[in-house]
Parts: structure tokens; C-alpha cells; sequence
């Protein structure tokens, strides 16, 4: 645990002190560090210490974030971004029919439970595809705790290239009220 906590403080320090921890973003780096540390066999592969992650701090930390909002301010605000999140949220659900029709029948007995957790994984985050393999029983057996860690490296690379290309559009997009034309 105190690896995995240190993993999110040099991501942090490194977003607020360097200028390319800023265009890579904390979460990115925390990601992509606690990755190389398990490839390093730094991290177990496995660990109980996980799981008071997913359990315990992931919810903590949601429920302390919650409490810094002010209310008024967001609610004013939730309109559009209530209609970005259905979009998406649909989107992300249909995608999700989708590729399960295509490469579903491949990815073994547990396929429909490991497409939900991803579903539900990208619609809501992490804590969701967490709940959603608690309620399935995905690690119930061997074949889906091995089917389970699987998808969440699937889903943790997948998003942080995502998170990646979203970082870096606001570094490419024209500076707000300026021209992308250079003048003469």
C-alpha cells in the first residue's frame, strides 16, 4: 500500500512542479508508474492491498471530493453536461453490444460478465467495473480472477492512452478568443 501510495504522490508532485508532469496529468503518471512497478515485479500481481483500494479509499476518495463541490455552482452547470454524460453513457453502452457481438464468442465463458465490467467501467469508472465483477461473482473462480485482471489492465491501458489524447488537446487547441492563423 505505501508503494502504491507513493506511485500517486510522485504523480502528483510531478503534475504540480514539472512542466511535463502538467501536460501528462497525475493520474496518467500514477497509472503508468504503478504499471512499470508490477512489469518490474516491484508489485505483486496480485495483492489483498487491491482490493482495500477498490474497497475502501477509491470510495473515500470520491466522498471527499463530493464534499469540496458547491452545490449551487454545479447545479447550474449540470444541464449540459448531463446531456454530454447520456450521450456518452449511451454510446459507450451500444459500443459495448457491439464489440461483444463481434469478439465476444472468443473471449471465453466469462466474455458477457467482462463486457459488462468494461461498460460499466466506462460509463461510470473504476469503482464501477469493481462493483459490477463483485456482483457478476467474476472472481468467484480462477478462469474470472485471471478473466477479471485481464480486463482491468485492458481497461487501465486503454485509458490511459485515452486520457493521454484528451491531455493533450488542450496543449494543441488555439489559445480561447485567440486566431489559429499566425499573424503578419
Amino acid at each position: 500500500l505505501a508503494i502504491l501510495a507513493s506511485c500517486a504522490l510522485a504523480a502528483s508532485v510531478a503534475e504540480r512542479r514539472t512542466t511535463w508532469g502538467a501536460s501528462v496529468s497525475s493520474p496518467l503518471l500514477a497509472m503508468g508508474l504503478g504499471m512499470s512497478l508490477a512489469t518490474c515485479g516491484v508489485l505483486p500481481p496480485v495483492s489483498s492491498q487491491y482490493d482495500l483500494v477498490w474497497t475502501l479509499l477509491m470510495p473515500l476518495a470520491v466522498a471527499l471530493t463530493l464534499l469540496g463541490v458547491n452545490v449551487r455552482d454545479a447545479a447550474s452547470k449540470a444541464g449540459p453536461v448531463l446531456r454530454a454524460f447520456v450521450v456518452a453513457a449511451v454510446g459507450s453502452v451500444l459500443g459495448a453490444v457491439v464489440a461483444f457481438a463481434v469478439v465476444g464468442a472468443g473471449m471465453g465463458e466469462h466474455a458477457w460478465r467482462l463486457a459488462s465490467c468494461l461498460c460499466a467501467s466506462y460509463v461510470g469508472g473504476s469503482l464501477n467495473y469493481a462493483a459490477t465483477a463483485q456482483a457478476l461473482g467474476l472472481s468467484g473462480s480462477a478462469a474470472g480472477q485471471a478473466a477479471l485482471a485481464a480486463g482491468m489492465a485492458a481497461d487501465n491501458l486503454a485509458m490511459a492512452g485515452f486520457l493521454a489524447v484528451i491531455g493533450a488537446v488542450p496543449a494543441a487547441a488555439p489559445a480561447a478568443g485567440g486566431s489559429s492563423s499566425p499573424s503578419p
